[in-house]
């Protein structure tokens, strides 16, 4: 009796030691997982594209340590890309500002055996103008810059132009690009010959026409104050889901689609290790997790029959769209500084101190 006392109280201790031992570590990691992190990579996004606390939660769970630097314009995203993308291991930005001579100078031809998660993407999502053979860069989630609309007051979108002074556009260089050079032509031109000049008078010339300048759905809405307000279908979805009567559309005028898109560079020293956060990230819970985190829609078609993701947030969303109503825009005069001087002056409200996208 008495050895088998000794026998379980032996038996005891060295399981409390092992389990005493075993806590020690898992909270050692929950504390400092960098000590015990399967990889630690060095990203650079443009700003607002990731929230931090998915990357906590991602790095918590995942064991990837992601250092991220966010830049807050698209032009000085640019620079940092084109000049320092050896700094980084993952990089992270908006098709709006990609083209294919970027895309194969800066990043690495992808092995897609070590991401079979590709397999997940929409097929509407794969094989974009700028990576025609998904060679480069994995798309995450998307976006389309249509018009939500108070379909009691009018019947729908139609021409945006009939319905722009009760009208909000996002404060984004891109879409007021879009906007003025839809409303006068020449302006393409004037901004790709550095017209400042003959720029700067013309956009002035139209800017009484244009609409007013906000992100705020409710405040634009719901007040009565305009009959549509612009959005991407991701954001729209929740408005649309507690007001019935109002609908998410296109103009004729083509609204401008982007895809949120990654990419490990060619210099990275960790290509083993991020093209595995790329392949993580593709996973149906990951991207679940970041169309709550962004609010945007998913490109993963696997996510096409959850019922957490509201209707415009899911990949086959797209489907119902007109094709004729939307493109895949790159137009990098949208950024350049003579634009954004102009943009600045005309409407300083808006852009004299703020980092457009």
């Amino acid at each position: 009796m008495k050895k088998r006392f000794k026998k379980i109280a032996f038996i005891t201790i060295f399981l409390s030691f092992f389990w005493g031992l075993w806590w020690g570590f898992y909270q050692d990691y929950r504390l400092r997982p960098e000590n015990w992190a399967k990889g630690e990579l060095n990203v650079l996004t443009q700003s607002q594209m990731f929230d931090v606390q998915f990357l906590q939660k991602f790095a918590a769970e995942e064991g990837f340590i992601l250092k991220v630097k966010s830049v807050s314009t698209p032009q000085a995203f640019l620079q940092e890309m084109l000049t320092h993308s050896s700094s980084y291991d993952i990089i992270q930005f908006n098709s709006f500002l990609a083209d294919s001579f970027l895309v194969e100078n800066v990043f690495y031809e992808l092995d897609r055996d070590r991401i079979k998660n590709m397999q997940n993407i929409s097929i509407d999502f794969q094989n974009l103008n700028f990576d025609p053979n998904s060679q480069y860069l994995v798309p995450l989630y998307w976006g389309v810059n249509g018009f939500v609309y108070n379909k009691e007051k009018i019947e729908n979108i139609g021409s945006i132009f009939q319905i722009s002074k009760q009208t909000t556009l996002l404060p984004s260089s891109v879409e007021s690009y879009a906007y003025a050079t839809k409303m006068k032509p020449i302006i393409k031109n004037w901004a790709a010959t550095g017209n400042e000049e003959s720029l700067l008078k013309d956009l002035k010339s139209i800017s009484a026409e244009f609409p007013s300048f906000s992100q705020d759905l409710d405040g634009a809405l719901i007040t009565g104050s305009n009959v549509a307000a612009q959005s991407t279908n991701g954001k729209a979805a929740a408005f649309l889901a507690k007001n019935k009567n109002f609908r998410f559309d296109l103009p004729i005028e083509k609204a401008n689609l982007w895809v949120s898109v990654m990419g490990v560079t060619k210099d990275s020293p960790h290509k083993k290790v991020a093209q595995e956060v790329l392949n993580r990230f593709l996973m149906p819970k990951w991207s679940e997790e970041l169309t709550r985190s962004t609010h945007e829609a998913t490109v993963n078609a696997l996510l096409d029959r959850s019922e957490k993701i509201l209707p415009q947030q899911k990949s086959q969303f797209i489907r119902e769209l007109r094709l004729s109503r939307f493109e895949l825009f790159y137009d990098h005069e949208s950024f350049e500084p003579l634009w954004m001087r102009s943009l600045k002056e005309v409407f300083p409200q808006t852009f004299a101190n703020s980092g457009a996208k």
